[in-house]
């Protein structure tokens, strides 16, 4: 009868007694002691990193191949509304959880949106006539696309959440009483006034109206600028520009403003539409 020998956990370092057939067929000479501590190392890993790159390009090619069309048993399938209800929730409750939260974007942080990849964006959009060269763009159009919301805001701001709970969004050919977002703190007044554009763009600085109203307000605005900036001071959500936006909030308030120059460098360099 074979010896057991002593091996250590990939995950955890504990000991485990595993027979030598076993070291002799493992391909990677990992080891672990449960399908958990197997499960928990995986967790963030590319498929290279696993297995290896040549046998991750293998199953990446067969996985393609045999899943095409007819192959994928799926294909011509559709979820019922009570099958999207139940993974919308279930998605949701899942995003609760900080750490799921952040490894669930682990694959392309960094990568997908990365400053290279943004940069020959606007030059091919710039290149092809979608956009305009940021050296052509007035001083207030440059202020308004950087201080315009970065992401959807929706679900994040408070202000005129009830009336976005009963109305939705504002779609000029389906949803006409739909809402639409808008700074408190107007573009307008924070160009005058030469209002760092992070601050503008902060969650606080976003309230959700109506477009009759939103015409109406023109460009007004609805808060004081250092009500506006004791509001984010003792914001306690999550932001992921809230840091940067209390130091700008602090170099404004000892005499540091906008300037252009600062942020075309940036723009240039990262790739901003």
């Amino acid at each position: 009868m074979s010896i057991k020998k002593i091996v250590f956990c990939e995950n955890c370092s504990k000991e485990i007694l595993v027979f030598p057939s076993q070291i002799k067929k493992s391909k990677n000479n990992r080891f672990f002691c449960n399908r958990k501590c197997k499960h928990g190392w995986m967790r963030g890993k590319k498929l290279e990193e696993i297995v290896g790159e040549e046998t991750a390009k293998k199953r990446k090619e067969n996985f393609s191949k045999n899943f095409q069309s007819s192959g994928n048993p799926n294909f011509g399938k559709r979820w019922s509304e009570k099958q999207r209800a139940k993974a919308s929730i279930m998605m949701i409750e899942r995003m609760k959880d900080p750490e799921y939260k952040h490894l669930a974007g682990s694959a392309n942080r960094g990568v997908k949106f990365s400053k290279e990849r943004k940069r020959k964006q606007r030059e091919g959009m710039v290149r092809n006539g979608y956009w305009v060269k940021i050296e052509n763009k007035s001083d207030y159009k440059f202020y308004c696309m950087l201080s315009n919301w970065i992401v959807s805001m929706y679900n994040i701001v408070e202000e005129g959440q009830e009336l976005y709970k009963q109305y939705g969004k504002y779609n000029f050919k389906k949803n006409f009483k739909g809402m639409v977002r808008d700074h408190r703190y107007s573009r307008k007044q924070g160009f005058d006034n030469k209002v760092f554009p992070e601050i503008l763009r902060h969650p606080l600085n976003c309230e959700l109206m109506s477009i009759k109203n939103n015409t109406k307000k023109l460009s007004r605005s609805s808060i004081l600028l250092e009500n506006l900036f004791e509001s984010i001071l003792n914001y306690d959500k999550e932001w992921f520009e809230k840091k940067k936006c209390e130091i700008l909030i602090e170099e404004y308030r000892n005499g540091k403003k906008f300037d252009r120059k600062i942020y075309e460098k940036k723009v240039n360099i990262e790739g901003i539409k």
